[in-house]
């Protein structure tokens, strides 16, 4: 299969394989560094596919059509874990990666319960953002410590779509005295 890739500089990336039918889908640096492991949750049929892009932190769409991860760190090795939000669409035969005036991200999930739009939240050391993937804009800040960054800062988060509820990772600034908190924010209702 191929797929040609959009908003990027390079023109074509080949997908060597039809992709698997499997639960859960990771990356490995074992063999080489852009590795997709897919498996069953029951831990058979584990197959991997080596891409020609630099992907990682890979998640599947709800629907199990799209592939999102991170790619191309601008300032960093190939193996490591931050990137500019990206996607393989499989349907579409599609890989897009968003990197106009965006920084690197360390989390990407998808967070839109809809199969027809690309709503993914990022997280980087200041913020957590809703990104829309087909136009590569932020469409909402989250959580904004760019103004606080001498005081507070992003540890990570996690996302239930059901409830559109986020629990977050906040740290104090500086390293030396650094405490951390967990948060539960609900989207709706602030």
């Amino acid at each position: 299969m191929i797929f040609s890739i959009v908003g990027c500089s390079r023109q074509s990336s080949s997908w060597q394989q039809p992709v698997p039918n499997a639960d859960i889908i990771f990356q490995s640096t074992m063999s080489g560094p852009f590795e997709l492991n897919f498996i069953q949750a029951v831990g058979s049929n584990h197959q991997v596919l080596n891409v020609d892009e630099n992907f990682v932190k890979p998640i599947w769409s709800r629907d199990a059509t799209i592939i999102y991860g991170l790619s191309d760190p601008s300032t960093q090795f190939p193996y490591e874990d931050i990137g500019y939000p990206a996607y393989w669409d499989i349907k579409k035969g599609v890989f897009k990666r968003c990197e106009d005036n965006l920084p690197d991200y360390w989390q990407i999930e998808e967070e839109n319960l809809s199969t027809n739009q690309k709503k993914v939240l990022l997280y980087d050391s200041f913020e957590i953002v809703l990104l829309n993937m087909d136009t590569c804009q932020i469409q909402q800040n989250i959580i904004d410590f760019n103004n606080q960054s001498g005081e507070y800062g992003v540890s990570g988060f996690s996302y239930y779509p059901m409830t559109q509820e986020l629990v977050y990772g906040r740290f104090t600034v500086p390293n030396e005295s650094r405490k951390y908190s967990l948060i539960k924010l609900n989207l709706q209702t602030g």
